[in-house]
């Protein structure tokens, strides 16, 4: 077997020093990259950090933004929903206005006393007829009694209506020369309640009728 030469002594550290000088550069250059790697990272984080908390603004004013604009939807969509109602509320009166607006008549039988604006002592049963006007448009009616041989009395009532009875808040009142209401007829109230072919009329104050007796008119047209 031939033997391997052995290097001289000198020649061995040489290529010693090499290695670890090859070593050292590699570890150097490894170092380096690292480095400059940590340093571009520490570098650019504080501008990464910057733009990502500008973007976090942005996006806070647009969904401040965007909840105003919600909230005043909201709002408009509340109001257009009032107004619908309103709108609709008044329809369904006027309909119903339109639906009760009628002349109404019935036979009626009073008192008429002998002596003017008494009211008491003697008198004598009269009958007549009992007509009663109802325009929706404005809200009135026109009551009259008429008592052949003895005279008319005519009122006219301003009220409102709610559901299908009428209450009045004004009175105008007029009569024949020859015949006359008792009591104080311009504060007289009239109460009606309007039903599918006829109507009770109430006078609150009881001056004309018995409040707890209502007149019935039926429905004409």
């Amino acid at each position: 077997m031939r033997r391997r030469r052995r290097a001289p002594r000198g020649e061995s550290i040489f290529e010693l020093l090499s290695d670890i000088s090859l070593s050292a550069l590699g570890l150097f250059l490894i170092v380096f990259v690292i480095y400059a790697v940590l340093f571009d990272s520490s570098g650019a984080s504080p501008q990464e950090n910057e733009r990502l908390r500008s973007r976090n603004e942005e996006l806070d004013r647009e969904n401040e933004r965007l909840a105003d604009e919600n909230t005043s939807l909201e709002e408009q969509l509340a109001d257009a929903g009032d107004r619908a109602e309103a709108a609709e509320q008044e329809l369904l009166q006027i309909e119903e206005r339109t639906e009760l607006t009628g002349y109404y008549s019935g036979d009626i039988e009073s008192k008429l006393y002998a002596r003017a604006n008494g009211c008491t002592g003697a008198f004598t049963t009269v009958y007549g007829e009992q007509n009663l006007l109802y325009i929706g448009t404005t809200n009135t009616i026109v009551y009259s009694t008429v008592y052949p041989g003895h005279g008319e009395l005519t009122y006219r009532f301003q009220g409102e209506l709610t559901g299908n009875v009428f209450e009045s808040d004004d009175t105008q009142y007029s009569r024949t020369q020859a015949l006359e209401a008792c009591g104080n007829p311009t504060q007289n109230r009239i109460r009606v309640e309007f039903y599918d072919d006829n109507a009770k009329v109430y006078f609150l104050d009881g001056t004309i009728e018995s409040e707890s007796k209502p007149e019935i008119l039926r429905r004409v047209t």
